[in-house]
């Protein structure tokens, strides 16, 4: 059972190089770890004091979570990332994983060394219950790219399947409270410009409302490092699309690129959240216009 009566809040232990950010001003407003009952957010923005220091393609620890707070598995996320403290979000963003042992670490490429991180966001479970399994859709390998609209035709056993599970960490779900926590991974697939199902959740664990998220790419083989988002859909009757694209790469003077080539990689369902219950409508400013039919909560 969830240990919903557990609650602390804690700053984030950072180390040296590392500093809290709040978009003005180095060192003040100090980002936060929070723990209700068995889920994990940690809130804040933080930047580097010594950017020469960091090592390209090398994980790297940035701080520390208290061990009561750490997970039972590894959480990756896509941090959104500045190259400078002068300057807007222009690239997609860097590798963050939170370990078993409560460490944080980032690993990011040659050209995208960054100077600020904004972590705000970053939300795990760290229960120890078996999780609850999430059906992956199965397709033959010539029918991934052309999916039918209403109906498929079911894989014969010796088939080659264009989308599957990883064995060692497969998709599935846990319930914290009234909020709902995505995690697991894919093997590697090709994700192109069109929507396709890769699974459904189960009845009574499904949200109010259609909902998007960006959801990540792991590189090949065992890495944690990610190489592409994707957009994530979660609909109504629990069936979960992912739609790809074109890849995007930082050149060597920092530029976004886009290439004709559709993004490959491990799908990974971390950080995917959502709640069971109506959220309270957001006051919008009087510049931002509400879409017809949507709660804006």
């Amino acid at each position: 059972m969830a240990r919903q009566g557990r609650s602390q809040q804690q700053a984030l232990q950072l180390r040296t190089e590392w500093a809290s950010f709040d978009l003005v001003r180095v060192g003040s407003g100090l980002p936060m770890s929070f723990l209700r009952g068995d889920l994990f957010l940690i809130s804040g923005c933080i930047t580097t004091t010594a950017p020469t220091k960091h090592q390209a393609g090398w994980d790297l620890t940035i701080g520390w979570v208290d061990l009561r707070s750490a997970p039972t598995r590894e959480w990756t996320f896509l941090a959104p990332t500045a190259m400078s403290r002068y300057e807007g979000i222009y690239q997609c963003g860097t590798s963050m994983t939170l370990k078993t042992d409560g460490k944080l670490k980032i690993n990011f490429k040659k050209n995208t060394n960054p100077m600020v991180l904004h972590i705000s966001g970053l939300c795990c479970h760290i229960s120890k219950e078996e999780p609850i399994p999430i059906e992956v859709a199965k397709y033959k390998r010539r029918d991934w790219f052309n999916q039918p609209s209403k109906s498929k035709a079911p894989v014969e056993e010796g088939s080659q399947i264009a989308l599957e599970a990883d064995e060692n960490n497969s998709p599935a779900l846990q319930r914290c409270g009234n909020i709902v926590c995505l995690h697991g991974e894919f093997k590697e697939a090709v994700f192109g410009p069109s929507a396709r199902l890769v699974g459904t959740l189960p009845e009574g664990l499904r949200p109010l409302r259609d909902l998007r998220f960006l959801a990540s790419l792991l590189g090949p083989g065992d890495s944690r490092v990610l190489e592409h988002s994707v957009a994530l859909s979660i609909r109504l009757d629990g069936q979960i699309s992912v739609q790809g694209g074109k890849v995007h790469q930082v050149d060597r003077k920092g530029h976004m690129r886009v290439y004709q080539q559709n993004k490959r990689g491990r799908l990974c369902l971390d950080g995917i959240r959502f709640s069971l219950t109506d959220g309270h409508p957001l006051e919008l400013s009087k510049h931002v216009a509400g879409t017809t039919g949507c709660r804006d909560a």
